[in-house]
């Protein structure tokens, strides 16, 4: 039941409420209406708009000095769907004070949204604490992963795992003087400044070295080994020291390098020195 209009009571406007029920019943398209005066019926629901004319006409007849309000319903259709027009004749006196159930109702509504909102913003506050203590604690493990993988990288060679054991000592001192050919490679300019890092540190620590011809990098050539491993990288450097000269023990130096670069020459390289041995001796 929406309420149109709720308005002071003028004659005029009961007029106009009139000939609008007037016109629909001459167009042939009549609708029912009824008229209340302080809650009492003093037209029932009807259509014919002749009734809206007796109601005017005998006006002092319906509504006295003590009448509140006058109140037109229009209703659509057969249902009891309704739009009502509230004409007010005296101004309603203050009311007593104090709360109407709705009120009252609405009051302890907004109590219990402002609760709500209390305990949520409690909720997210210690939720808060719990994950900056939890970041505080990650942060720690952190700091502690990158100590340790400090203490690893100083004590290995920054080339083992990327060209393997017996290849990173080979190539190692090379690569140190020239780490900008790295960077041509996947992932090898992260590399690369990882070993310029390594040498600035190093050269912090003892003088540089001049380096007459690639060497193991990991232990000098006349230094006993401490591990199975070294023992076969330094024979192996040795057994190929004995197959070659000086110049071309540098040469093949130079060629493992290039090949750790690009490995995918190795094969092509393999066939064609393969093909060359015509003699058959010699076992590739």
């Amino acid at each position: 039941m929406p309420v149109v209009a709720d308005e002071k009571y003028t004659r005029e406007r009961m007029e106009m409420l009139k000939e609008y029920v007037q016109t629909y019943h001459d167009m042939q398209e009549p609708f029912d209406y009824l008229i209340y005066v302080d809650g009492f019926p003093a037209v029932r629901r009807t259509a014919n708009p002749k009734f809206f004319d007796n109601f005017l006409e005998n006006f002092d007849r319906f509504v006295n000095p003590n009448s509140k309000a006058i109140e037109v319903l229009f209703y659509q259709g057969t249902s009891n769907n309704n739009e009502k027009h509230i004409f007010r004749l005296k101004e309603e006196e203050p009311k007593e004070k104090g709360l109407s159930g709705i009120e009252i109702e609405n009051k302890i509504q907004e109590e219990i949204r402002r609760e709500k909102e209390k305990w949520d913003t409690e909720q997210l506050k210690d939720r808060n604490a719990e994950l900056e203590k939890e970041v505080e604690e990650l942060e720690d493990e952190l700091d502690k992963l990158e100590k340790e993988l400090l203490e690893i990288k100083a004590k290995e060679s920054p080339m083992k795992g990327f060209l393997g054991e017996i290849g990173s000592t080979m190539v190692e001192s090379f690569i140190r003087r020239n780490p900008q050919m790295l960077a041509s490679i996947p992932g090898g300019k992260a590399l690369a400044g990882f070993i310029e890092e390594d040498n600035k540190k190093l050269s912090e620590v003892k003088e540089p070295t001049e380096y007459a011809e690639p060497v193991v990098s990991f232990r000098a050539s006349d230094e006993e080994p401490k591990n199975k491993e070294a023992e076969e990288a330094l024979n192996f450097v040795k057994y190929m020291k004995g197959r070659f000269s000086q110049s071309q023990f540098g040469k093949l130096m130079q060629v493992i390098d290039m090949l750790a670069i690009t490995p995918e020459k190795i094969d092509g390289i393999f066939e064609d020195l393969k093909g060359g041995n015509k003699d058959g001796n010699a076992q590739v």
